[in-house]
């Protein structure tokens, strides 16, 4: 094989030669053979196969017509025969007088001398019954409800024909009725007086008709279907499942069995009930006007064309002794004319592997010989260009080396820029993330803070009215609990979405990280050693306590889970001074100096893949039901909220380290006051009320009432404008809701500003920090308080606004 498809790849030309010729042989040959067995189109040269096919279509639409003649002559000889007996002038007259006995003997006679009939019965057209049979066990039958026998009372009817089966015997059977009419009665003088029934087995009428002789080879059929396309008697062959098909119990799906079975008779090529391909006349029987048969002559097309196939293989033996022959003669041909220019190409190979020396012969003055001496002549030539085109790329060589070390340069440069760009669209994909989530988390806050704030303040209320009852005192405390636990969760969704109201304040980051700690060792429990280092220096900075104090629950807990065998867990402070470059690979604001919050523990620390996807929202590295993904990227937004940064650095197996970096600031830190109630103090002022909430608003009103206020209540924009002028002389405070049905906060501020420039105006809001913004209510340093917000809170801003 290989030597081979060597000779082949040596000797090209000759190959080619071999297959063209060889190729041409063959084509011509199959055209010849195809247009002899199918014809050409366009002439009057049908082919073998048209000429077959003629042939047989023409031996079966004989066959088909035959064997519909034969099938009504049939039906018509028993029609004939019960309707001869019925009305023979001694039948008529022994049916008159009820001579059973000589009836009986007529039946048995007739039963005998044709042996396609199975039964003969005699019914009394006034009874209805059998009063004479072949068959004595019937004698006594009621038939009197027989549509067939009710069909032929009518003094006008003739005979009535069906096909049916039998309850007694197998297969199907052919009826027909005839009116037995008294003597000399003719039709339409009277009704008669008895019915003869006569039953023929279909499968001996047409036992002979389904032999189809040599006509239609051994796979000739003939199948015979009535209008609903059922079988009428049994199938030569099986099934497809093996099965055969029983006589009114198969309906035959083919094409050709439709035709038949609708009528229809023609010449059709098609799959039969086995699914094999034949060629089918179908023929209609129209037994009655009731009763339509159809008749399906068919032959596999296998056995049509077996002879053609035999002609066809012959051929393709004849084609490849033939096409061999010519390839033997062309390879001798083509051997003598190659053999030039294997010289040549033999030469040009020699050159290609650098041997510039070599000579063809020119033996010839033909076309080959002045090819040979054009490719010496170029060689010469070749030889001569040679050492110039060294030189000359020697030269650029030289050139293209330096010129490539500039580029290896460049490219350095380009890809470090394309990774710094990778890093600054990762932060900025992750930054997206974070305002997704926060949309979502700002939406609930309004409604939520609502909610919370009517609990909260009702629950305040309950408690103070519950000084003697300790009991019911400790419900209402667990209560305000769960409430403020509940807003603390609705200000960490804002958190991580940097949208909500912070109560920054100057305090110092050392006292943060003291007033927790306590607590925090309380979270990670004996088994981990928790270990503190606090910066010598004061680290003031501006933030909320309450919202770093959960930064730091978030985060401990965390290192809590990376340690379930125990651990080091450390929180030290300092300081740090961001340089630019720091700050540029960060997407920090500016440089400068920042107090550190460094938290490290010894747990099972992540990876690479990890750690990139800690502070993005629902991330968690917990089980199913043991982490919501929420904790993290509230950390994330509440630094982020304080303009600060968050960096964590972590390995497998060896630990995690979080650096919180928030900006320093030169002023005193303040310790947050928290109102008491006894230092509590009311008024007898007229305060206006604008509240959308049922609760927040009759909560508000209680309050301010009890502390000896006058509250004017407005449940919308429009309504709170109304009342305003209404008492224009008599308000002193507005408490405005910031968002209001038909006018919101701010414009109900706005017009009645220009009323009475001078109104004192407390704006009251569950909205987050973009929404204020938005209404210019934090723009201007208005007088604001977030929801939810205590009675006592509440009552001392009022107090604090009326007396500024």
């Amino acid at each position: 094989m290989k030597y081979t498809i060597s000779i082949m790849k040596n000797n090209k030309i000759r190959t080619r030669m071999m297959v063209y010729f060889g190729a041409a042989f063959v084509v011509t040959f199959v055209a010849i053979e195809l247009a002899m067995i199918y014809g050409l189109p366009f002439t009057g040269l049908g082919g073998e196969y048209k000429e077959r096919k003629t042939e047989v279509l023409k031996s079966v639409s004989g066959l088909a017509d035959m064997k519909k003649e034969q099938l009504i002559s049939l039906f018509n000889e028993r029609r004939a025969d019960s309707k001869s007996l019925a009305e023979s002038e001694i039948f008529r007259t022994a049916a008159a007088g009820k001579a059973l006995g000589r009836i009986h003997q007529n039946l048995v006679t007739l039963k005998e001398n044709h042996e396609v009939y199975e039964a003969l019965h005699l019914i009394d057209a006034e009874t209805g019954r059998i009063v004479a049979s072949t068959e004595a066990g019937d004698v006594g039958i009621d038939r009197s409800r027989d549509p067939d026998f009710l069909a032929v009372l009518n003094p006008l009817a003739g005979d009535s024909v069906t096909i049916k089966k039998s309850f007694k015997s197998p297969g199907i059977f052919f009826y027909v009725y005839s009116p037995v009419r008294g003597p000399r009665v003719k039709i339409g003088q009277g009704g008669p007086v008895a019915v003869l029934i006569t039953r023929s087995s279909v499968d001996k009428m047409i036992s002979s008709i389904l032999h189809t002789g040599r006509a239609l080879g051994t796979t000739g059929e003939v199948i015979f279907l009535d209008q609903d396309a059922r079988i009428l008697a049994p199938l030569r062959r099986p099934l497809p499942d093996g099965t055969l098909a029983r006589p009114l119990e198969f309906i035959d799906s083919s094409k050709a069995a439709g035709m038949a079975a609708g009528g229809i008779e023609g010449i059709i090529e098609a799959e039969d009930y086995r699914g094999v391909p034949v060629l089918a006349v179908t023929r209609h029987i129209p037994v009655t006007s009731e009763i339509r048969w159809g008749i399906v002559v068919k032959t596999d097309v296998q056995e049509v064309f077996a002879p053609l196939r035999k002609d066809i293989i012959n051929a393709a033996m004849i084609t490849l002794t033939g096409c061999i022959m010519v390839l033997l003669i062309t390879y001798l041909i083509a051997t003598k004319l190659s053999g030039p220019i294997k010289q040549l190409s033999r030469a040009a190979q020699q050159v290609g592997e650098g041997n510039l020396d070599v000579r063809v012969p020119a033996e010839a003055q033909d076309e080959v010989g002045m090819l040979a001496e054009a490719f010496n002549s170029m060689l010469e030539r070749i030889r001569n260009y040679h050492q110039d085109l060294e030189d000359r790329v020697a030269k650029r060589t030289a050139e293209l080396n330096s010129v490539n070390e500039e580029l290896r340069g460049e490219m350095a440069g380009r890809l470090r820029a394309e990774k710094e760009k990778e890093k600054l669209e990762e932060q900025l994909r992750q930054a997206q993330k974070m305002e997704a989530i926060g949309l979502l988390a700002g939406g609930v806050a309004h409604d939520f803070n609502n909610v919370l704030m009517a609990i909260i303040g009702y629950s305040y209320l309950l408690k103070n009215r519950l000084q003697d009852d300790a009991g019911l005192r400790s419900h209402v405390e667990q209560i305000i609990a769960v409430s403020n636990r509940a807003a603390n969760m609705v200000r960490g969704l804002l958190a991580f979405s940097r949208k909500q109201v912070l109560k920054p304040m100057p305090a110092d980051l050392n006292d943060i990280v003291r007033n927790t700690e306590k607590f925090l060792k309380m979270i990670i429990g004996a088994d981990i050693e928790f270990t503190t280092k606090y910066s010598e220096k004061l680290l003031t900075v501006m933030v909320d306590a309450g919202q770093m104090d959960q930064v730091l629950t978030n985060l401990v807990m965390n290192a809590r889970d990376a340690m379930p065998q125990g651990g080091v867990l450390s929180i030290e402070t300092g300081i740090f001074d961001l340089e630019d470059e720091y700050v540029k690979a960060y997407l920090l604001d500016n440089p400068g100096v920042y107090a550190c919050i460094s938290l490290s523990d010894t747990g099972s620390g992540m990876d690479e893949e990890t750690r990139k996807k800690i502070f993005e929202p629902f991330f968690t590295t917990k089980g199913v039901g043991e982490g919501t993904g929420l904790g993290l990227s509230t950390v994330y937004g509440i630094i982020k909220q304080h303009d600060g940064h968050i960096t964590v650095y972590s390995e497998p197996g060896r630990g995690t380290t979080f650096r919180i970096y928030l900006p320093l600031i030169e002023a005193v830190a303040e310790k947050e006051q928290t109102p008491s109630i006894a230092s509590l103090r009311g008024g007898d002022e007229t305060v206006l009320l604008a509240e959308d909430n049922e609760h927040v608003r009759t909560l508000g009103r209680y309050v301010l009432e009890k502390y000896g206020y006058r509250v004017l209540i407005a449940e919308d924009g429009v309504e709170a404008v109304n009342k305003f002028n209404e008492h224009i002389d008599e308000i002193r405070l507005c408490i405005l809701d910031v968002i209001m049905p038909k006018k919101s906060g701010k414009d109900v501020y706005d017009e009645i500003k220009r009323t009475r420039p001078g109104v004192k105006v407390l704006f009251m809001s569950g909205y987050t920090a973009d929404v204020l913004h938005r209404k210019d209510i934090l723009g201007e340093g208005l007088n604001f308080i977030t929801k939810p917000v205590t009675p006592e809170t509440l009552l001392k801003k009022v107090r604090e606004v009326l007396d500024a």
